[in-house]
């Protein structure tokens, strides 16, 4: 795992899927990590008595909210909220590169439930035949369901990888997804 940024603050977050690492700064939501490895038995802490009780700013700890919000509306299914400027978190995207902020603008149109193509995402973003290249920036998606690389599948309609979980995770996105 990369070095975390400078004055970073990490929440355990309780999805229904698993358990969710969020880590934010003062610019925003720095990474989410499905922790698939972690055991069902430990005890889930009230998300805000977290949020509290962490030493940070106020900005961080609106950051964390509003990604907490975001996650739970997920979750629930309630994708009407996705894209909304005013319910969408704000995210730290300075680890990112021009090619990635291109592919995560076409993916942003991406319906719940909808899939693309490695190709076709490249394609999008101006540059046809670059698909390992949108695969790398899917590799190493550290905003991992609000930038939804797991809607990116393989030209032959076959899942592909998902970094976050592997297939089975992706699968259950997808399919959590289409059910709402």
């Amino acid at each position: 795992m990369a070095e975390p940024p400078p004055q970073s603050v990490a929440l355990l977050y309780w999805s229904c899927l698993c358990p969710i690492r969020i880590e934010a700064t003062s610019k925003g939501i720095y990474r989410i990590d499905l922790l698939i490895e972690k055991g069902a038995d430990e005890k889930e802490k009230e998300v805000d008595e977290q949020i509290e009780a962490l030493k940070c700013s106020p900005d961080i700890k609106i950051n964390l909210k509003s990604c907490v919000n975001w996650l739970a509306k997920y979750f629930e299914g309630d994708f009407s909220f996705l894209n909304k400027k005013e319910t969408f978190p704000v995210l730290d995207r300075s680890h990112e590169g021009q090619f990635a902020s291109k592919v995560w603008k076409c993916l942003e149109k991406i319906l719940p439930g909808e899939t693309i193509s490695y190709g076709e995402v490249a394609t999008l973003t101006g540059s046809e035949g670059a698909a390992r290249a949108v695969g790398q920036v899917m590799k190493n998606n550290k905003l991992s369901l609000i930038l939804p690389c797991h809607r990116v599948i393989r030209s032959d309609g076959s899942l592909g990888h998902y970094s976050s979980g592997g297939t089975t995770i992706k699968q259950w996105l997808l399919q959590h997804e289409s059910n709402h």
